[in-house]
C-alpha cells in the first residue's frame, strides 16, 4: 500500500515468543506441554507488552487450549499472531474462547488458516470484543458466504479499526455483503481487498457502500481485475459524497488512459485523499497526461495529495511528469519506476527537479534517464539533503531484473533465445512482436511467458488468432492476466484448431463457470489435440465449471497433467473428478490443493482412480482441503494398493500425523519399484533392439516381462526422496 501501511507486529514490541524461546519451526508430537512450558516461563517475565508469534506451528487442539488458558490469566497480550495454522474446528473453538476472555488483545492475525468453511466459530466472540482493533483473515478462501460473517462482524463490532481480507474469493457478491456493513460502522477506517476477484461490479458495490461510511481512511482494491468502467463509477460516486478516504490503492489493475481521465475529471473533488497508488496499469502517455493535468491545475492546491505512484504504466514521455514535479507543491513521493523515459526524460526532469522544493522521495528505477540525470540525484540526495528517500537502479544493471516485489517490466524488447520467448518484460509494442512471430509461425519459437501483464481480452483475440496458423510454438505461459469470459472466449477460437500446444497455463484470469463452459466447448470440438500439461488453477470455475472440463478430458490420449487448485470446487466435484479418473489411461499428476472437497469429494476421487485397472495416476495433491483421518486412512488403503502412486501432497489438512508417516514409507517404496520397472524396461528394450534378427518371438518376449514387472499402467521413474512426500 505504498507505504501507508505499517508491520502489524512491529509496533511496541516488547517480547517476541518465537525469538526468545525459538518456538520450533516442526511440529512436536505433543504441543500441549510445550505451549505450556513456553507460557508458564513467559509469565516469569517481567513484561508490560506481550507480541505471541505462533505463525506456522500447527498448534493443534492441545496448543491452541494451552494458548487459551494462558490468556485467561495473562493481561499483558496485545499482539497475537496464529497465521498458517490450519487450525480444525476444535482448536477454533478454543482460540474463540481465548477472544472471549482476554480484554488486552489489540492485533490478531490469522491469515492462511483454512478458516473459509469455519467463521462462524468466531463470529461470536468477535462481534462482542471490545478490544480487537486489527484483524487479518487473508487467505483463508474466504467466500460469498463468510464475507456476510464479516460484514455482521463489522456492522455491530465497536472497536475495530482495520480489517484485511486480502486473497481471499469474495468476488462480486462477497463485496456487496461488506458494503451493507461500510454504511453502519463508525470504526473501522481501512479496508484490505487485495486480490478478491471483486471486478469492475465488486468496486460498485464497495462504492455504494461508501456513500454512507464515515469512517474510512484506506481503501486497498489492488489486484482485482478492475477496469476503466469500474474506476469511472468508482470516481463519479466519490465526487458526490463527503467521505474521509485519505489512501486509495488501485494497482495491479487494468485501469488504461480513459480511466485515467475520469479520475482526473473527479480527483479535484478527492480533497481528503493524501495517496493515490495506480502502480501497474494501463495509463500509458495519454493516462499519464491526464492525472498531470489535474494535480497542476490552479484549483489543485485543494487537494492534499502527497503519495503519487505511475510506475509500471508504459509512460513513455516525461513532459507530463516533470509538469507535476515543477507546478505541484504538495507531492513529497513520487514513484515513476519501470517507465522507459529515456536521456530525453532524465533532461526534463533534471530541469524540473531545480525548481522543486518540496519533494522528498522520488522512485524511477529503470527509466534509462541516463548518467547525467543519476549524477544530479546523487548531488541533490548527498550534497543539497533535498532528496531524503531516492530510489535510482544504475543504467548498468541488467533490464531484465525484475523490480521489488513485482513480477514484470513493461518495457524492452522480447528475447529469443534457444527456442524460448520469455514476455517478462513487455509494451505494447513487445505484445506486437511477440503476435507477429507466432503469426508468422517462427520455426525458432517453441516456448512463450507472458504471465503477469494485465492483457486485456483484446489481447487475448490477436493471440487467438496467431495461434490458429502456429505450427512450432509448444508451450504458452499466460498465468495471471485479465481476460474475463470474453478473452477466453477470443483465445478458445485460436486454440480449437491448433495441433502443436502441448503446455498451457491459463490460470487466474477470472475465467469463471460462463469461461470454462466455453473452454470445455473446445476441447469437446477437438481442440488441443496434442495437449499435455493444463493449468487452469485460481479461476473460481466452481464444480459448474470443473465438470465439463473433466468429461472433455475424460478420453483424452494426450493429458499428463491436470491443475485445478483453488477453484472453489465442493464435494460434489469429487464425484468429476472420479469419473475423470476412471476413464482417462494417460493422466499422471493431478493438483486439486486449495478447495473444499472435504473428506467426502475426496474419497469418491480416489474411488474413481482405484476403478480404473489402467490407471497411470502417480501423483496428486489434495493440500488444504478440509481433510481428516478418514481420508489418511483412505489414502493409506489405496497407495498399498496402487504401486504407481509416489508422490502426494496432503499438507495443511487436519489428518494426524502419525497417519502420515505410515504413508511415506509406502510412497519411498513405490518410487523404488518403479524406478526398478523403468530399469528392466530400458534393459529389455535394449535386448530387444539388439536382438532383432533373431526374429520377432524373442522381442516379444521382452515386451512381456516388462509389462508384468511395471505393475498396472504406463511406470516411470520418481525420487523417492524428493517426490514421496506426504507433506
Amino acid at each position: 500500500m505504498g507505504g501507508a501501511i505499517s508491520n502489524p507486529l512491529s509496533a511496541n514490541v516488547v517480547l517476541d515468543i518465537n525469538e526468545k524461546y525459538q518456538a520450533p519451526q516442526r511440529k512436536p508430537r505433543n504441543w500441549g506441554p510445550f505451549v505450556n512450558n513456553l507460557f508458564t516461563t513467559v509469565q516469569e517475565d517481567d513484561v508490560k507488552q506481550l507480541v505471541v508469534r505462533l505463525n506456522r506451528k500447527y498448534l493443534g487442539v492441545d496448543g491452541a487450549n494451552e494458548f487459551f488458558n494462558f490468556t485467561q490469566t495473562n493481561n499483558t497480550l496485545t499482539a497475537v499472531d496464529l497465521c498458517g495454522n490450519s487450525f480444525a474446528v476444535g482448536a477454533l473453538q478454543h482460540i474463540a474462547r481465548s477472544l472471549y476472555a482476554n480484554d488486552s488483545i489489540v492485533e490478531l492475525l490469522m491469515a492462511d488458516n483454512q478458516l473459509g468453511n469455519h467463521l462462524s466459530a468466531l463470529h461470536e466472540p468477535l462481534l462482542h470484543n471490545s478490544t480487537l482493533q486489527w484483524l487479518s483473515l487473508a487467505h483463508n478462501s474466504i467466500t460469498k458466504k463468510g464475507a456476510g460473517v464479516i460484514a455482521n462482524i463489522i456492522h455491530f463490532n465497536n472497536s475495530l479499526t482495520r480489517v484485511d481480507l486480502s486473497h481471499n474469493d469474495l468476488g462480486a457478491g462477497g463485496a456487496h455483503e461488506l458494503a451493507s456493513a461500510l454504511g453502519h460502522t463508525f470504526t473501522v477506517s481501512q479496508l484490505i481487498l487485495t486480490h478478491c476477484q471483486l471486478g469492475d461490479k465488486g468496486l460498485r458495490f464497495i462504492a455504494d457502500g461508501m456513500t454512507r461510511n464515515k469512517s474510512l481512511t484506506l481503501l486497498d482494491v489492488a489486484q482485482n481485475g478492475i477496469t476503466s468502467a469500474g474506476t469511472k463509477y468508482f470516481a463519479l460516486v466519490m465526487e458526490n459524497v463527503t467521505c474521509q478516504l485519505e489512501h486509495l490503492d488501485l494497482a495491479h489493475n487494468s485501469v488504461s488512459d480513459s480511466g485515467a481521465r475520469e479520475l482526473s475529471e473527479h480527483i479535484l473533488h478527492f480533497k481528503n485523499v493524501r495517496s493515490l497508488i495506480l502502480r501497474h496499469n494501463d495509463l500509458g502517455d495519454n493516462g499519464a497526461k491526464f492525472i498531470s493535468s489535474a494535480v497542476t491545475q490552479p484549483q489543485s492546491e485543494e487537494v492534499n495529495l502527497t503519495h503519487l505512484d505511475l510506475s509500471v504504466n508504459n509512460v513513455t514521455e516525461a513532459e507530463c511528469l516533470a509538469h507535476i514535479i515543477k507546478r505541484n507543491s504538495k507531492i513529497k513521493q513520487l514513484n515513476v519506476s519501470f517507465n522507459p523515459l529515456g536521456k530525453k526524460g532524465g533532461k526534463l526532469l533534471s530541469d524540473a527537479l531545480k525548481e522543486n522544493n518540496t519533494l522528498t522521495d522520488l522512485h524511477c528505477a529503470k527509466t534509462r534517464m541516463g548518467e547525467d540525470f543519476m549524477n544530479l540525484l546523487a548531488h541533490m540526495t548527498a550534497q543539497t539533503k533535498k532528496l531524503v528517500g531516492c530510489e535510482h537502479v544504475d543504467e548498468e544493471a541488467p533490464m531484465y531484473a525484475n523490480p521489488p516485489h513485482e513480477e514484470v517490466l513493461p518495457f524492452e524488447q522480447p528475447r529469443l533465445h534457444s527456442g524460448f520467448m520469455n514476455m517478462d518484460v513487455i509494451t505494447p509494442g513487445t505484445v506486437e512482436a511477440f503476435i507477429r512471430k507466432i503469426t508468422d509461425n517462427d520455426k525458432h519459437l517453441h516456448r512463450c511467458n507472458m504471465k503477469c501483464h494485465r492483457l486485456t481480452p483484446a489481447y487475448a483475440m490477436k493471440i487467438g488468432r496467431a495461434l490458429a496458423n502456429n505450427t512450432h510454438l509448444t508451450s504458452l505461459n499466460l498465468h495471471c492476466n485479465c481476460f474475463g469470459v470474453d478473452g477466453i472466449t477470443y483465445l478458445c477460437g485460436g486454440l480449437k484448431v491448433n495441433n502443436t500446444l502441448t503446455h498451457l497455463d491459463i490460470s487466474q484470469n477470472f475465467m469463471g463457470v460462463e469461461g470454462a463452459q466455453t473452454f470445455a466447448e473446445m476441447l469437446e470440438g477437438g481442440g488441443l489435440k496434442a495437449l499435455k500439461d493444463l493449468v487452469i488453477a485460481d479461476n473460481d470455475i466452481r464444480s459448474e465449471g470443473c465438470r465439463p472440463i473433466l468429461e472433455a478430458l475424460k478420453t483424452n490420449e494426450t493429458i499428463t497433467s491436470l491443475n485445478v487448485e483453488w477453484n472453489n470446487l465442493k464435494h460434489v466435484a469429487g464425484t468429476h473428478l472420479g469419473n475423470f479418473l476412471s476413464k482417462n489411461t494417460s493422466i499422471r499428476k493431478l493438483h486439486v490443493s486449495g478447495n473444499v472437497l472435504g473428506d467426502v469429494g475426496v474419497a469418491t476421487t480416489l474411488d474413481g482412480m482405484v476403478e480404473n485397472e489402467a490407471t497411470a495416476l502417480s501423483e496428486f495433491s489434495f493440500a488444504v482441503n478440509d481433510l481428516h483421518e478418514a481420508t489418511g486412512n483412505k489414502v493409506l488403503e489405496i497407495v498399498q494398493q496402487c504401486p504407481t502412486l509416489t508422490k502426494i501432497d496432503l499438507g495443511r489438512n487436519f489428518i494426524p500425523e502419525t497417519t502420515l508417516e505410515k504413508i511415506q514409507p509406502i510412497l519411498n517404496a513405490n518410487a523404488t519399484h518403479v524406478t526398478k520397472s523403468n530399469a528392466l524396461t530400458s534393459n529389455a528394450l535394449s535386448e530387444g533392439t539388439n536382438s532383432n534378427s533373431e526374429g520377432s518371438g524373442s522381442k516379444g518376449q521382452s515386451r512381456s516381462s516388462t509389462a508384468n514387472a511395471s505393475g498396472p499402467g504406463p511406470s516411470w521413474s520418481s525420487d523417492g526422496s524428493k517426490k514421496g512426500k506426504v507433506q
